[in-house]
C-alpha cells in the first residue's frame, strides 16, 4: 500500500487529482470485480491489488474536499475524519450481508463505497487545481507568440500581453489574479 501512496504522490505531479482519483476508483472497481467473479487464483491477485488502488484514495479525497470550500476547513476536515467510521461500519455491513446471503454477496456493498468515491470526482470543485508538469508545458505553449497571435490584438501590439485575467481568483481573494 505503501508503493500506491508513492505512486499516487508521482501521478499527482504529472495528472489532476480528479483524474487520478477516478483512474484508481475504477481500477478499484475492476480489481474487486475480478476477485469477486474470478477464479481461486485471480482473486489471490486481485484482492491486494484493489488495496494498491485504494491506497491513494484517502489522501486525494481529503484534499480535494477540503480544496472545495473557501471557509470552516476546520469544521470540514472534522467531518471528513469522521468518514473514518465508514472503515468500523462497511465491513460490519459485509459481515452481516455475507452471514444472510453469502460473502461474495456482502463483498458488493464495496461497490457502493467505491461508487461514492468515484462521485467526488465529478461533484468536487477545488479553488485551487494543482499545477502538473503536463499543464505547465500547455501553459507554456498557449503563452507562446505563435500561440498568442490572433487573440488581444495579436501582432499589432495591441491589448495588455495577459491571455486570461482569471475572474475567479478575484472574486475569491480580493486581488487580481497577476498579484502575487
Amino acid at each position: 500500500m505503501s508503493i500506491g501512496c508513492v505512486l499516487g504522490l508521482v501521478l499527482l505531479r504529472l495528472l489532476d487529482a480528479k483524474v487520478v482519483l477516478a483512474a484508481f476508483t475504477l481500477l478499484a472497481f475492476v480489481s474487486v470485480g475480478l476477485a469477486l467473479f474470478g477464479s481461486a487464483q485471480t482473486a489471490l491477485v486481485a484482492f491486494p491489488m484493489s488495496g494498491f488502488f485504494l491506497s491513494v484514495m484517502y489522501s486525494i479525497v481529503f484534499s480535494l474536499g477540503l480544496n472545495s470550500v473557501s471557509r470552516y476547513h476546520g469544521a470540514l476536515s472534522g467531518i471528513l475524519c469522521t468518514g473514518i467510521l465508514g472503515g468500523a461500519v462497511v465491513p460490519l455491513l459485509v459481515g452481516v450481508l455475507g452471514d444472510r446471503f453469502g460473502l461474495r454477496v456482502g463483498l458488493l456493498s464495496v461497490f457502493a463505497t467505491l461508487g461514492y468515491i468515484l462521485s467526488v470526482c465529478w461533484w468536487a470543485r477545488p479553488l485551487v487545481r494543482n499545477k502538473t508538469i503536463l499543464t505547465r508545458r500547455r501553459r507554456a505553449n498557449s503563452q507562446s507568440p505563435e500561440a498568442t497571435r490572433g487573440r488581444r490584438g495579436g501582432d499589432t501590439g495591441e491589448g495588455s500581453g495577459r491571455l486570461d485575467p482569471s475572474p475567479k481568483r478575484e472574486k475569491l481573494t480580493g486581488r487580481p489574479s497577476g498579484y502575487e
